[in-house]
């Protein structure tokens, strides 16, 4: 069974240290060392403040991205991954490291190495931006180290570099500013933002699959489930195409089949699409801030449920005489996920599918 590894993170002033072996190591949750490039989310540690960290564009849209923190708690963000400055694999608290985002980007042509931007003269801020490499300790780079350092019960992030010892380096934590558009930006700062991290990337998720129409349904005991079933009173089957359409009333059935209250992918069987790159899997989109909604949108995959495939789960629900989908992913155990119905919300007379405190009613018709 994969371990999972978490660690509680937070932001602040490193000290240099001559003996390395003779400093903490940095420890998860589980208190297990945490290990050079493995991936870890960085959270709040307490619920209410937002989500993870992940990268956006800056407030001008230009490349370098930037280090913001998701405005969602239930969202974990982008895995990060820590590079010891001696290169070996345990990670140490008041020593540097080099900060990397576990994941490919394909805006903005730099590495996702984190490093200390430029001062930004208009808000008077030293921003987090992608754009540094790993390695090669010195004057040169100044920027692109970090520290882990014990705050509090947890731990915190700081900028005091001490890969040159003749160099003049500005300590500071690493704090969240938040701009006039509402970002949450990783920014030096007087004050520590206390954090956590669940390490996650390297994480196998192994539970019993059930499909349902190229979804993969996980249930902690599915023969204890009710059988999904459409209008002509049939079981759901795998690899078979339904429409979904809206039900004014449906009577359900009993029997064996595929379960409700399961996790499932949802995918349109419409052959290539020509205005689109990519999957017809069901997702839910990033936070719409225009309307504060979260739509569903294609793109997603089908399997490999974990943390990292959140967003493409859903179940189906039994409502009242007929079904309700719903977005409540089961996929990972340690995973913090919002619950809500999928509803339809109206925008400028198209009605989309978004999450909703309304279901919308459903039932099922082969095609």
């Amino acid at each position: 069974m994969a371990s999972l590894l978490i660690l509680a993170i937070a932001v602040s002033v490193g000290e240099v240290a001559v003996t390395p072996l003779a400093l903490e190591e940095v420890r998860d949750v589980a208190h297990k060392k945490l290990i050079s490039g493995v991936g870890y989310y960085v959270l709040p540690a307490h619920g209410g403040n937002g989500g993870g960290l992940s990268l956006s564009f800056s407030s001008n849209q230009s490349c370098p991205l930037e280090v913001v923190q998701e405005d969602d708690e239930y969202w974990n963000g982008l895995p990060l991954m820590f590079f010891p400055v001696n290169a070996k694999g345990t990670i140490r608290v008041s020593t540097d490291v080099n900060i990397k985002f576990d994941t490919e980007v394909d805006t903005c042509v730099e590495p996702t190495v984190w490093r200390v931007g430029a001062f930004d003269k208009e808000v008077r801020q030293y921003f987090v931006k992608a754009g540094g490499f790993i390695g090669s300790p010195g004057r040169e780079t100044l920027r692109n180290w970090f520290k882990i350092e014990k705050y509090e019960d947890g731990y915190k992030l700081s900028h005091c570099p001490s890969v040159c010892k003749y160099c003049k380096v500005m300590c500071k934590n690493l704090g969240i500013y938040e701009d006039s558009d509402g970002v949450k930006r990783l920014a030096l700062s007087e004050t520590p933002y206390k954090l956590v991290a669940m390490a996650l990337s390297s994480l196998l998720v192994l539970l019993p699959l059930l499909i349902l129409d190229s979804v993969a349904s996980v249930a902690p005991n599915p023969a204890l489930l009710d059988e999904v079933r459409d209008i002509a009173n049939k079981k759901l089957v795998s690899g078979v195409e339904y429409y979904i359409v809206p039900a004014p009333g449906a009577s359900i059935g009993e029997g064996n089949g595929s379960r409700v209250s399961t996790d499932l992918n949802i995918k349109y069987n419409m052959g290539d699409i020509d205005t689109c790159e990519g999957s017809t899997v069901w997702k839910i989109g990033a936070f719409d801030r225009d309307v504060g909604q979260y739509f569903v949108k294609a793109g997603g995959s089908i399997g490999n449920p974990g943390p990292e495939t959140l967003r493409n789960w859903f179940k189906i629900e039994k409502y009242e005489d007929a079904y309700k989908l719903s977005y409540c992913p089961s996929v990972c155990r340690f995973c913090k996920v919002i619950c809500k119905d999928l509803g339809t919300y109206v925008d400028r007379g198209v009605k989309k599918l978004a999450l909703s405190e309304k279901p919308l009613k459903v039932v099922f018709k082969k095609a």
